[in-house]
């Protein structure tokens, strides 16, 4: 079948009508061959049937006499029948009477009469039949007969019919092939035509119509729709010359439109540039008269006051704090808007960011009344990776916030790790929440708050002040960081604040943990505060150590605890009370214990928000043990029990906790402070006023250069933004000098009004150790030049070759590992340069700039940076000497450790 359909229609034709025709007389033949058979074998059967009667008849007198010659007689009569092969007459007994054969060779007879009747039997028909007498049955006749007569006669039938066949198939074969080209002949033509068209493309071509039936119809509609086609392809090309022309008008059209956008677009840039730079300068323009009105506020402050003059100042202070917040919002924000912020990926400690950041933020929660209490849970890695800057400004806005809009209560925050379906290997998303308990934020506000300049108190007359910028800054900050912020809140019921990012966490780093008090296991503390999350947090801390620990949110139940537990015969061995508490605070309970026969020798130690003068001498008076400053830090816990159990000196557990920062303990220091602005330097003068340091100035960089190299300091103050010479190029100056001479490096530490954080890098690259934004606080001046202070005492030693790096304490156990790394970078670089992978080298210089400074080793940043810079400029000559002075840097380099003040 399938081949028949593979020919072509003039075979196809011809080949059906043969078939067809062909089949018809084979059936034909078949049945008329299959009739003559039929019937021929009933006229043998009826022949043979009366000659076998008549045998019957003509032996019923000899099988009644017993006259077997007479009925042998009567057989030998069959003899005439060519087709008789034998015959046989039985007796009514079934004994064989007489019989008859043909030929010489006797054959086989059935021993008895079978039923009467006949059959065909391997080519003969056999034959029984009764003989009676006198309705009496006496023997019976057996004929068989073959039928070579009759297969002769089927023979002689199926030749005429073969030739009846191949005579009607030759007749068929010519009229078919006469008869199909009436079918054929217009389609082959209609096929023609059609391949004609299809490969000329030329739809003026028109199939010839031979017929008026269904052919000639198929003829005309293709003929049809040849001429509809030819009348499309005609208007399609009417259309595409006009399309060409219309495209080379609107190519010129888009080509002018180009330039015009091309135009609009370098004015854009132009405008963006200019916004920048006017916000930059702007920035610094304010900043630099603000640095000097905070800065002498803060002299102001501490001289001798009148109340009205301290309250006048205090309002000056604040409105200087506003201002400065301001100017930070509207820069981050303008940069935001612009595509301008870029994340960094360095590994940092998430408990002490937190920690650091809720100190700074309590002193402010303290003032109002409010306690601060923050949770890192057990779960979440203690080193990640990720932009600290950033998140530090996200959880400063949103403390900052909930103690603006509490005016009592509590501010909570916590860190969680949240569940993720999927993610890479390290891969973490971290949960915030801030919690407060104030004024809370109505729902049809919540969705609101998040925009830019928008707050939910938007009233002529706020009460709370801000921008309604601080959300909408968190909000982008913290969906670049791969997160969501959102708030649940209702009117006056408090509201917390969540925000998730994603992490990573920090591969081959672990957090630096005080070590817990080994002489707590198994002992009994008890804890009375009425703040149920500072009294979680203790007891998740102390539990750590093994300590069994019970509660009391009043002094009541305090008392009552401890009073049973010393009838009982198992007492506390450490007491933690809340300063303030409402009825009986901590100072009472502690006097209770004094007094209580057997209980005067319990530590006690005190949680205060706060460090008054009064609450000194109360400490004294009742012999308390120490005072920890909430929020409550793992740490600082750790180091109050040892100092009051006296393990650790009471002159480090002070060291332990308090803040301020004595420069007396540091040897004399000679300063160069580069400054063009007069207000600026009466700032640092006024701040550096009784320390043993000696202040000399410049008021340029060119200045600067000049006395550095005709002076020996031990750290230079170094302005950014000067006329003549700027601090960048002071700065690039002083280090190619101190490189020329090996005079050792010198600490620098940038002063400028801008904020952003491409300055800092800016500094940096240019040489810069450290970067301070105007207005200068007096607590960072100082906290930064007693920072690098003892480099600049051992400057003896770096000229001989040594390079010391000042590393806290607290990370030096991963320092061989981190300079190990250092030197594997080292190495990544010198291969990088000879193959000039200028991406591996900026990779490589990123990885520099984002983990140097944290391990205390900031010119690897510094080097880092420019690295970094230089691999994505293609700058191979600065790659190549950065890559020595890493090398140089590596080799000298010293680490040494100190103990930091906390």
């Amino acid at each position: 079948m399938r081949t028949l359909k593979n020919l072509n229609l003039k075979n196809k034709l011809r080949a059906i009508i043969l078939l067809t025709s062909s089949a018809a007389l084979l059936i034909a033949c078949a049945m008329f061959i299959a009739y003559d058979q039929a019937l021929l074998r009933k006229n043998m059967v009826r022949d043979l049937s009366t000659l076998a009667e008549i045998i019957a008849d003509r032996s019923t007198a000899a099988i009644a006499f017993n006259d077997p010659v007479s009925a042998k007689e009567t057989l030998s009569a069959l003899s005439a029948k060519q087709s008789i092969v034998t015959s046989c007459i039985y007796e009514d007994t079934g004994q064989m009477f007489t019989c008859y054969f043909r030929g010489t060779q006797k054959a086989d007879f059935p021993p008895r009469p079978e039923k009467d009747g006949y059959i065909f039997r391997d080519s003969h028909l056999i034959m029984f039949r009764p003989i009676f007498l006198e309705n009496e049955r006496i023997g019976t006749v057996y004929i068989k007969a073959d039928l070579n007569e009759l297969n002769d006669i089927l023979k002689q039938n199926a030749i005429t019919a073969a030739s009846v066949l191949l005579i009607s198939f030759l007749v068929a074969f010519f009229l078919s092939s006469r008869l199909q080209r009436l079918i054929s002949g217009p389609v082959l033509n209609l096929v023609q035509s059609a391949k004609t068209v299809s490969e000329k493309k030329d739809y003026s071509v028109r199939a010839m119509k031979e017929s008026e039936d269904e052919l000639g119809l198929l003829v005309d509609t293709f003929n049809e729709m040849l001429s509809q086609i030819q009348g499309r392809d005609q208007e399609l090309t009417r259309h595409r010359e006009q399309l060409e022309e219309m495209v080379e008008e609107r190519t010129a059209e888009l080509q002018i439109a180009n330039k015009e956008l091309l135009v609009a677009k370098e004015s854009a840039e132009k405008a963006t540039k200019a916004k920048s730079e006017f916000l930059s300068i702007m920035s610094h323009e304010i900043r630099t008269p603000l640095n000097a009105i905070i800065g002498m506020g803060e002299m102001l402050e501490e001289t001798s006051l009148t109340p009205a003059q301290k309250e006048y100042l205090q309002l000056s202070k604040t409105s200087g704090d506003v201002l400065l917040a301001l100017i930070n919002d509207i820069l981050d924000f303008s940069k935001i808007e612009a595509g301008h912020i870029e994340l960094e990926y360095v590994d940092f400690n998430l408990r002490d960011l937190m920690e650091k950041t809720c100190d700074i933020l309590a002193i402010r929660a303290h003032k109002k009344n409010i306690e601060v209490a923050f949770r890192v849970h057990p779960d979440v890695p203690g080193m990640i990776k990720g932009d600290p800057v950033r998140l530090r400004q996200v959880l400063i806005n949103l403390i900052g916030n909930a103690i603006k809009f509490t005016d009592k209560g509590e501010v909570v925050i916590e860190a969680r790790l949240k569940e993720t379906e999927s993610g890479g290997q390290g891969d973490v998303e971290l949960l915030f929440s801030v919690k407060d308990t104030g004024i809370g934020v109505p729902k049809e506000k919540q969705d609101r708050i998040f925009d830019s300049f928008t707050q939910a108190d938007s009233s002529t007359t706020r009460k709370y002040g801000g921008t309604g910028l601080g959300l909408s800054i968190s909000k982008r900050l913290v969906e670049l960081m791969g997160g969501r912020i959102w708030v649940e809140s209702a009117d006056g019921q408090g509201c917390v604040f969540y925000f998730s990012i994603h992490s990573q966490s920090a591969s081959g780093l672990e957090e630096a943990r005080p070590p817990a008090p080994t002489n707590l296991k198994d002992a009994r503390i008890l804890i009375a505060d009425d703040s149920a999350m500072n009294r979680f947090i203790l007891r998740e801390i102390l539990s750590e150590a093994g300590a069994l620990v019970e509660e009391a949110e009043s002094g009541p139940t305090a008392l009552s605890k401890l009073d049973r537990a010393h009838k009982a015969g198992d007492p506390y061995k450490f007491v933690f009370l809340d300063c303030l508490m409402p009825g009986m605070d901590g100072f009472d309970i502690a006097g209770h214990i004094k007094k209580s026969p057997g209980m005067g020798s319990l530590p006690v130690m005190m949680l205060t928000t706060e460090n008054r003068s009064s609450y000194i001498d109360r400490y004294h008076g009742l012999g308390i043990g120490g005072y920890l400053f909430k929020p409550i830090r793992r740490s600082n816990v750790h180091d109050s029990i040892l100092s009051a159990l006296g393990e650790i000196e009471e002159a480090e557990a002070e060291t332990a906790l308090k803040v301020s920062i004595d420069p007396g303990k540091f040897p004399p220091l000679k300063i160069l402070l580069v400054d063009d602005a007069e207000e600026n330097r009466m700032v640092v003068h006024a701040y550096l006023k009784g320390a043993p340091w000696g202040l000399d100035v410049a008021e340029n960089g060119a200045m600067a250069v000049e006395k550095f190299k005709a002076n020996k300091y031990d750290l230079v103050l170094m302005d950014m933004q000067m006329p003549v010479m700027d601090g960048y190029a002071a700065t690039r100056e002083i280090r190619k000098w101190e490189h020329e001479t090996n005079a050792g490096e010198t600490p620098v530490i940038a002063l400028t009004a801008y904020a952003l954080r491409e300055e800092s890098e800016k500094s940096r690259r240019a040489g810069c150790n450290s970067h301070i934004t105007k207005p200068v606080k007096k607590a960072l001046l100082l906290e930064t030049i007693l920072k690098h202070a003892a480099c600049a005492t051992q400057s003896a030693e770096a000229i001989k070759g040594k390079i010391p790096a000042h590393i806290p304490v607290d990370v030096q156990d991963y320092i061989p590992r981190f300079l190990e790394r250092m030197r594997e970078n080292l190495k990544g670089l010198q291969e990088a340069s000879r193959e000039k992978d200028f991406e591996a080298v900026a990779s490589l210089g990123h990885k520099m700039k984002g983990t140097g400074a944290s391990f205390g080793f900031e010119p690897i940043s510094r080097i880092g940076i420019v690295l970094e810079q230089a691999g994505k400029g293609k700058n191979i000559e600065e790659i190549r000497g950065k890559i020595e002075e890493f090398s140089d840097y590596l080799e000298r380099v010293v680490p040494v450790f100190k103990k930091e003040a906390k």
